[in-house]
Formats: structure tokens, sequence, C-alpha cells
């Protein structure tokens, strides 16, 4: 973890700086680096606020800079702080990532910025897991 420390200063830098070149090289290599430990059991909560602002700043950089390797990495970040959102109740977090994702720039997609989320009902061994870990 303590490369990851040192990569979310480098990103904290590259926004400060408006380098959105860097910006995209860091959240690479910071997501590539957290890979292995979304496999463990115990995920810290910190986790989950990293992903959420690596997924922050992949908002901040221009459309024309975005490739397909940065695509691949923005929907994986989805998908891991959805997975974690959802095992930490950060359900306000969850709606946000949501919501950016939708492009609102046209009339269509207007409909599903006021929607809910719903959890999928979970089985005995879940919620005793759920309730262990609390």
């Amino acid at each position: 973890m303590k490369i990851a420390n040192y990569l979310i200063v480098a990103l904290d830098i590259s926004l400060a700086i408006n380098q959105a070149v860097m910006t995209k090289r860091v959240v690479s290599e910071l997501f590539n680096h957290l890979v292995p430990y979304f496999e463990m059991n115990l995920r810290p909560h910190l986790m989950f606020q990293v992903l959420f602002k690596c997924h922050q700043a992949c908002r901040l950089i221009p459309q024309e800079l975005i490739d397909s390797n940065l695509r691949r990495v923005i929907g994986c970040l989805s998908y891991q702080i959805m997975r974690l959102g959802f095992e930490y109740a950060e359900d306000d977090n969850l709606k946000r990532v949501m919501l950016s994702e939708l492009p609102q720039n046209t009339r269509r997609w207007r409909k599903y910025i006021q929607y809910h989320i719903k959890r999928p009902e979970l089985t005995e061994e879940q919620k005793l897991k759920q309730q262990e870990q609390r």
C-alpha cells in the first residue's frame, strides 16, 4: 500500500497542475496496483475512497484524451466501486457514480436522472457474513 500512497500523491499533483495525460497514467497505474487487493476478503474502507477519487479524476480528463484503455479502466473502476459500495452501504456515492456514467446532454437520458438503487435480496449466509463484518 506504500506504492498506492505515492500514486495518490501523484494523482493529487496531476489534478492540481491540470495535467490530464499524467492523471490518465497515474489512474491506470494505481488501478493496476490495486487489482490484487480486490480478491482479498478484508478490503479496507480506504480502498473505496481511493477508487472513488480515481473515478472522479477520470471525469476531469477531456473527451479527446480518452482512449480504449482508459475506457476499460473507467469501467473496471465503476464495477469495483459498485461492488464495494454495496458492501459498505454507500448509497449516495453509488448514485453519484451511476449518474456520472449517464450522458445527460440529450433529452432521452433525462428520465433516468431520478432513480433509486435497488439492492438484491441477500441469502441467509450472506446476511450472516455481512453482520460478522460489521
